[in-house]
This record gives C-alpha cells, structure tokens and sequence, in this order.
C-alpha cells in the first residue's frame, strides 16, 4: 500500500511538471506574439527630418549612436534621433560603402579607390588614423572578391561580396580568419553563382549570419557552427514575402526582415516562427516607402526608406 502511495504521488509530481512547463511554453509564447512596435520619430538635423533615400546604417553600442551611410557622408544621430556629428563631406576618406565601430570606439570603413576596396580606421571624430592591409587571404578568395557589406562582432570584421554571396572573416587588424560561401550554405546550385544576389547581411552578436535572397523569397541564419535554418514564402498575405530586403537581429533574438515591394517589416521570433508585420504601403507614422536597411540599437528599430521618406525609428517592447 506505501509503494503504490509513492508510485501515485510520483506520477501526480511528474504530470503536474509537465502540465507547468506546457502552460510556462503556451505563456512564453503569448508573450512573444505581443511584440509591439510603436513609432517614435524620423532622424532629423536642425532644419528638420532627413529626407534619406536608401541610406546604410550602423550601430554604435559603445557610446548608443546611430551612423547613416549618405553617398559618401557619415551622419551620426544620438538617442534623440538628432544629428550630432557628420565627416566626410569632401571623399577625403574615399568611397565608402560601410562602417563599423569597434569595442574602443573607433571607427572602421570600407572603402574604394576605382576598382580597389581597402579598410580604414579612424578616431571617434572621423580623422584618419591608419589604413588596414588586409593579410594572408588565399588567392582563390581574393579573387573577383567586391564586397558592399561590412560587418563587425565581438573582434571579428565580416566583409560580404553580395554577387558572389562570399564572406570574408578577420580579425581587428585585417588577418584573415576565414571564408564562408554562403551560396553552398543555401543548398542552391553554384551554377547560380553571380546570377543569385543576397541583398540584406547583417551578424549579431554570436555570430550568427543573417541573409536575405528576394529571387528566392527567402530569409537565412548561418550559426557559427554552420547549420543553416531558412524561412521560404512567397506571396502578398501577412508572413510571405514579395521582395525580401533586410534583415537584422535583435538581442533578444527577434528576427526583422523588410519587404520592399509590401512596403513593410515582417517580425519572427528565434526560430523564424512569423509574429506580424509592422507598416504599410502609403504615409505617416507607421507607412513605408520602399523599406530596405535595417539597424537594432537597444530597444529601437531603424528602417531606411526610398522616395526621400528618410529612416524610420520605433520602440520594441516585448
């Protein structure tokens, strides 16, 4: 009679476990589908909001800024969304095509001389302070290599090549670390190769590499372990996309991805699970314009915008 006592009050201890960790499960995931964006302003400078157009846009999570790429200009925005600094009105520092800001504040950029890509590293204020040579990258990796995205993480500097869907991986100083082709990592054909475009890259801060190819209807995570998890949908209803764009990653792990042709940001949680979708064709606070560049800073969203509409800031609350 004791050891059936002890056989049932087992059972009722384990069923009453996983009635807790299902109802724990169901709540977490409420939780997650109660993603609010909420509007907050549009970059502006003194004379106003910043009529950008398809701007790049950069973090800096050293001192809580946002870098917007303009042609060649570097804008830098404070929490207000305000400009506050700005360098490279003249080219002095080349073509630029990307920048990052590592651990120490300083500033690194990729740029072009004609035909040429270089790293450059500047103080917090944009002067110059040293040029990278880049170091030890095979040949058959630097070859036909353009890259038009930079990124960095955690001391690693990630250059991406968009046609080729290649990644080149460094240290701080420019020593190659390794190469990553994200083509073979999709499972398409390398007969794709060049004709098969990625058009929104971005790393968080484990690693992991996000990617977008809108021919593909598709969005992609490359984990540093290289497993690959994708979301593949295709159509004009809420969770399918038309032209896929950006894409980032937020710190708690929510997966942004804009859509140019639906004029919106579809909204994932960690395993591509679609939340909803933020904006709409057309004006005002919450319309979009051709959505693509997207930047995380905090608990804020940054989305460039075409027709002059500038960058789009909104509070995520989870």
């Amino acid at each position: 009679m004791v050891g059936r006592k002890h056989r049932v009050r087992r059972l009722l201890f384990f069923f009453l476990g996983v009635l807790a960790l299902v109802l724990t499960t169901q709540a977490a995931s409420v939780a997650a589908e109660k993603i609010e964006p909420l509007f907050l302003y549009k970059l502006s400078d003194f004379e106003g909001i910043v009529p950008f157009s398809g701007v790049k846009m950069f973090s800096d999570v050293v001192f809580n800024e946002m870098y917007v790429l303009d042609g060649g200009t570097i804008r830098i925005y404070n929490q207000a969304g305000m400009e506050v600094y700005r360098f490279n009105d003249d080219g002095s520092l080349g073509n630029l095509y990307g920048c990052v800001v590592d651990k120490d504040g300083n500033i690194i950029a990729l740029a072009y001389d004609q035909s040429q890509y270089f790293l450059i590293r500047c103080n917090y204020r944009g002067d110059l302070a040293a040029r990278l040579e880049l170091k030890n990258i095979p040949s058959d990796v630097q070859a036909g290599f353009r890259p038009t995205f930079l990124a960095y993480r955690e001391g690693h500097l990630y250059l991406a090549d968009s046609g080729s869907m290649t990644v080149l991986v460094t240290d701080e100083q420019g020593v190659f670390e390794q190469s990553i082709d994200l083509l073979d990592a999709t499972g398409l054909p390398k007969t794709r190769r060049g004709s098969t475009d990625m058009m929104g890259f971005s790393v968080n801060r484990e690693g992991s590499i996000f990617f977008t190819i809108p021919t593909e209807f598709c969005a992609y995570r490359r984990s540093p372990n290289g497993e690959v998890t994708s979301y593949c949908q295709r159509g004009s209803a809420a969770g399918k996309f038309n032209v896929a764009a950006g894409i980032v990653s937020d710190d708690s792990g929510y997966i942004y991805v804009s859509d140019k042709l639906k004029s919106s940001v579809l909204i994932f949680d960690n395993n591509f699970k679609f939340l909803r979708q933020l904006g709409y064709r057309g004006y005002g606070p919450y319309g979009m314009i051709i959505p693509e560049e997207m930047a995380v800073l905090g608990n804020k969203l940054y989305v460039s915008q075409g027709a002059e509409q500038g960058v789009s800031v909104f509070s995520i609350t989870h």
